[in-house]
């Protein structure tokens, strides 16, 4: 199932707080204001996302009411990602990604055994004098 295109006309609102939306969006036109207590004297502006951006993902991926509300800064075009596509396209791209579960696969420790412990590099740093 292919992402749909949705369009917003400047000022729109495209996701409030407190809503369950099961959607991700990807700005492919435009831009968008994320603000928290929009439209009140508290308003806070949080940022400003551009064309190749994403929004609502933590919402989407953890299926969790919005904190913030999303507003099209100009005539905007989104394309909206759903669990039915989302889901789709991961199965699909789901070989590419799984190179861990191949046998021939090197392990985490394999991976990332040539990196220094935590500890090792803050002792160094100590040791050194760095600035802090």
């Amino acid at each position: 199932m292919p992402n749909t295109e949705k369009r917003f006309k400047k000022g729109e609102i495209i996701c409030r707080p407190k809503e369950m939306v099961m959607s991700m969006y990807n700005i492919l036109y435009g831009s968008v204001g994320i603000y928290f207590d929009y439209g009140t004297p508290e308003q806070v502006d949080v940022v400003t996302l551009r064309e190749g951006d994403f929004f609502n993902v933590i919402s989407f991926l953890e299926s969790r009411q919005r904190n913030t509300t999303a507003v099209a800064l100009e005539n905007t075009i989104v394309s909206e990602i759903t669990y039915d596509n989302f889901s789709g396209e991961a199965r699909q791209d789901h070989e590419p990604f799984a190179a861990h579960e191949r046998p021939d696969a090197p392990d985490a420790e394999g991976l990332c055994g040539h990196l220094p412990r935590a500890g090792a590099v803050r002792r160094q740093g100590e040791a050194g004098g760095g600035a802090r």
